[in-house]
């Protein structure tokens, strides 16, 4: 008989699975592994990136102490990038506010848990990234590498927090949802962008 899983990650990492999967098959993000990505696409991801984040990095700030898990900012990571692309177009902010709930503290771990978890997957695209455009390319990838080489002792970190702060089913619950709901919104801007 298998068990039931009571961690917090492996429960939030089966209950978005398949909004995970959905993300990644977008046609926007499955198209940086094409071989004639150009840098005009990866500078108008990156607008689009920004758009996004802002709104939910300031919904973070607002109700979560960012600092208990050493959270990084992406905002600031994401202007730099496109500043070393030259980019000059104009970021139209994609409103985000979380979903209502009463556990506000486990809703914004579940869009940390988001936010936290893609940094694993941008290890994947910088690399790529670095195999399209070469080492010089660097410069405009901080978004997807915001820890750097400490990525998987940030990862644990984060995982360690989710373990002490969701400590009740309900906690869980709440953090998942949210996670879910972070997940969508990011697919709906990116599909419709």
């Amino acid at each position: 008989m298998r068990s039931i899983p009571t961690d917090p990650w492996t429960i939030l990492r089966q209950n978005t699975a398949e909004a995970h999967r959905r993300l990644e098959e977008l046609p926007r993000l499955s198209r940086m592994f094409a071989d004639d990505y150009r840098r005009e696409e990866l500078a108008e991801m990156l607008a689009t990136m920004l758009a996004i984040h802002r709104p939910l990095e300031r919904a973070l700030a607002a109700g979560c102490d960012l600092a208990a898990f050493g959270y990084q900012p992406r905002s600031p990571l994401l202007d730099a990038d496109l500043v070393a692309l030259d980019w000059a177009g104009t970021v139209a902010e994609v409103p985000f506010a979380p979903p209502p709930t009463a556990d506000l503290g486990s809703c914004l771990l579940g869009i940390a848990y988001v936010i936290e978890g893609s940094m694993l997957g941008g290890q994947v695209i910088r690399k790529r990234l670095i195999e399209q455009f070469g080492r010089p390319i660097l410069s405009a990838c901080t978004f997807y590498s915001p820890y750097g080489e400490a990525a998987g002792e940030q990862w644990r970190r984060f995982r360690e927090e989710l373990d002490a702060r969701l400590t009740h089913p309900d906690a869980i619950t709440a953090c998942a949802a949210a996670a879910l709901f972070t997940f969508e919104h990011f697919e709906r801007a990116l599909a419709q962008s």
